[in-house]
Parts: C-alpha cells; sequence; structure tokens
C-alpha cells in the first residue's frame, strides 16, 4: 500500500492554486494574455512567497520554494515530507540542496546529520546519510529517481544534480513539501476493482470517486498495471497548495481522484485501489468512472455508391 501512496502524492504537486490554473490553460498565442501572465507570475508578490516548485530548478538563489503558513493555519500534512521526482531514472553523483542562511537551515542544524531515502521504482528504497550545511552535498553515486527527505529546511532556494563534473538538467525535476510521510498513512481499509479496457479515447481518465466521510486527507487512491503503479496527479476536491491568496478547501468527505488513461492501457488488466487511513471514517462507498476531457467527438465519413 505504500507504494501506491507514493505513487498519487509523486504524481501531484504543492504548487499554489494559481500556477495549477495556468498549467491547466496551457500555452497562449495572444501576445496580451501572454503579458498578464508573465505580469502576474513575476511580480514580486508572487515569487517571494516561494509557492512554486518550478524556483529550485531556475539557478537564482533569490527564489525558492517552502512550506507556507495562511492565517497561521499549516497546510502540512502530518509534518509534511520533501519530494524530489527527477522525472526519469538519472544517475547522480551528488544532489546539493541551498538555503540562504543558517535560520532557513532549521529544524536542521550546520553540521547535523540528516536522512534521504531514494528509489527507481517507488518500491524500494535506499536510505543515505549526509551533513546539513547552508550548501549541503548529498553523496549518491547510482541511478535514482525518487527522492524523499522526512526532515528538511524550512527554506530551500536551490536544489542541483551532478554528475561526471556536469551538472544535470533539471527541465524535467518537481518537488512536493506538503504530503505526509508514509509511516504516518497506515492503511486501515483497502478497496480493489479490477477492469480491462477494450477502448481508451484520447484524454481519457479514471474517476475515482469516494461517496461519504472519510477524514480530511484520511483516504488516497491509485492504480497498478502489472508492474507499473500509476498515480492520481490531480483530485477534487483539490490537494493541499503553497497558498498566494485563495486557500485550498481542507474537506473531509467526497473525494474524487482522477487517473490518466492512454493506449498503452488497451487490453491490460488494471488494478485500480482505494486506500483508507482514518479509522473512525471508513464507512464511504467508493466508485470508479471512465469519462474523458474534453468531449471525444469523432467525425466518421461513410461514402454509398449508389448501383
Amino acid at each position: 500500500m505504500e507504494t501506491l501512496y507514493e505513487a498519487t502524492v509523486f504524481a501531484a504537486d504543492n504548487n499554489a492554486l494559481e500556477v495549477r490554473s495556468l498549467l491547466r490553460s496551457g500555452e497562449t498565442n495572444i501576445p496580451e494574455v501572454k503579458a498578464a501572465r508573465d505580469a502576474f507570475f513575476n511580480q514580486e508578490a508572487f515569487v517571494n512567497r516561494g509557492v512554486w516548485d518550478k524556483n529550485l530548478f531556475d539557478g537564482n538563489l533569490e527564489t525558492g520554494f517552502w512550506p507556507q503558513k495562511k492565517y497561521r493555519l499549516d497546510t502540512r500534512i502530518e509534518g509534511g515530507t520533501l519530494r524530489l521526482d527527477l522525472g526519469e531514472i538519472t544517475y547522480l553523483d551528488k544532489l546539493v540542496i541551498t538555503v540562504p542562511n543558517e535560520f532557513a537551515l532549521q529544524p536542521l542544524l550546520v553540521g547535523e546529520g540528516n536522512f534521504v531515502e531514494i528509489s527507481t521504482d517507488l518500491v524500494h528504497w535506499e536510505e543515505l546519510t549526509y551533513l546539513a550545511a547552508k550548501q549541503s552535498e548529498v553523496n549518491i553515486g547510482k541511478k535514482v529517481g525518487y527522492l524523499r527527505f522526512k526532515t528538511f529546511p524550512q527554506q530551500i532556494v536551490e536544489i542541483e544534480g551532478w554528475a561526471k563534473g556536469q551538472k544535470l538538467d533539471r527541465s524535467l525535476w518537481k518537488a512536493s513539501n506538503l504530503f505526509a510521510y508514509p509511516n504516518t498513512k497506515k492503511a486501515q481499509k483497502v478497496w480493489k476493482s479490477k477492469i480491462v479496457l477494450d477502448e481508451i479515447t484520447e484524454g481519457s481518465y479514471l474517476s475515482v470517486a469516494l461517496n461519504g466521510q472519510h477524514g480530511i486527507e484520511g483516504a488516497y487512491a491509485a492504480a497498478k498495471m502489472g508492474d507499473k503503479y500509476i498515480g492520481s496527479p490531480d483530485r477534487a476536491s483539490s490537494y493541499p497548495a503553497n497558498n498566494w491568496e485563495f486557500m485550498t478547501s481542507r474537506r473531509d468527505k467526497n473525494y474524487t481522484y482522477y487517473i490518466p488513461l492512454d493506449e498503452s492501457m488497451i487490453g491490460k488488466e488494471i488494478e485500480v485501489f482505494v486506500m483508507g487511513y482514518d479509522n473512525e471514517n471508513l464507512n464511504f462507498d467508493p466508485e470508479l468512472w471512465i469519462t474523458a476531457y474534453p468531449n471525444p467527438w469523432e467525425k466518421v465519413k461513410i461514402t454509398l455508391n449508389k448501383k
């Protein structure tokens, strides 16, 4: 169950709602719209809040990404965990984590030992140690795709990867910092459904509706196809976010998880799981639907020949 949970929280993000809206909208060819977007997302009031993970990988030590507290509300789940997804399996000699000062390093102290776990498949994890510093170097020396830090600095401004003396391209890297560490998420009840799809249209996804009360962050969904684990990158209500202005709703019922589908899944058995973690809120009813967005209208031309 831990691997299914990790598949979903690695697939998801903790970026501000404004960032999620931008990414859903996609690119624009309208100069005025692009100018308005650039003005908003490049303004100091937004950048300085540290609410977009891409600022960890931009080469700018004046920007970063860190857990937010809005209206004195800590949005971290069970203390949160820093997760780093490299986007592909990559050889790393070392990972370099930079903070602006010793205060930003807290709750770690300079010279204090810390731990990171690394994995290539979300199933098997290896624990490594390193010394905390304003520029911490984590020696790895092997291939890795995923990293998670149970304890991490409160304000990080840059994360870099190095291999054979060269800084790695980070265009596929992403991070999250609000989701709970897996040992605080022990499944109390699990639902499973097996399906085989003989047709998958473009834009299709599974909707896993959790009807009823399951507790705040009390239930998660994911899928498995063979030895591949498939997370849910989106959910309603939204995953917790590092807020710039508007906050995500802290609902305790009726989540719906969205699991993307593609043509590689046609004809293969897919197992869909729902994990309930709140022992006092396990009396809810999961449902599984398939849908698509946008509507998959297709045009078929038929020519009739008169004899």
